[in-house]
């Protein structure tokens, strides 16, 4: 009767599983933000039209805080973090609230987690980030000697 009751069991949830079907539908947002490729995948039955509006929203938001955390590129109208760096002993940056709450929420993390997570580093970020656009430049090759040595990036620390 147990070898029944369990074979009939494994059965009912076979084909509960296979008769459940899943619609699944992906649009790619853009490569472009954070250098990250972005997708929404939708996991219900609804239109095409209600899909992408949900891409259009998607996309607005990734290229607000694309613009507003970059540290390489100025963007008309925004002030974001390159602009503080520029400003960095000079002037005040109004910045918006978000900037200031992610600020904060950075200073948590380096108490948290003992100063491993700092996001101060952008001078040694930018070390690296000229070692990548080399690397770029000779297709992903860089030499040994191009790579920069511990004292240059202490001292960017």
């Amino acid at each position: 009767m147990k070898k029944i009751l369990c074979a009939f069991l494994v059965l009912s949830l076979a084909i509960s599983l296979f008769s459940c079907q899943v619609k699944t539908r992906s649009r790619t947002v853009s490569g472009e933000y954070f250098h990250t490729q972005s997708v929404i995948s939708t996991y219900a039955d609804t239109t095409d039209k209600k899909i992408e509006s949900y891409v259009s929203i998607a996309d607005q938001v990734l290229s607000h805080y694309h613009k507003l955390f970059h540290i390489y590129e100025d963007f008309e109208g925004v002030n974001n973090i390159k602009t503080i760096n520029d400003h960095a002993g000079k002037s005040p940056v109004k910045v918006e609230v978000e900037m200031i709450d992610f600020l904060e929420y950075c200073k948590e993390l380096y108490t948290i987690t003992g100063g491993k997570t700092n996001v101060m580093l952008g001078s040694v970020l930018k070390i690296w980030h000229e070692c990548r656009e080399e690397a770029d430049d000779n297709f992903g090759y860089l030499p040994p000697e191009s790579l920069p040595d511990n004292e240059a990036l202490r001292a960017a620390s």
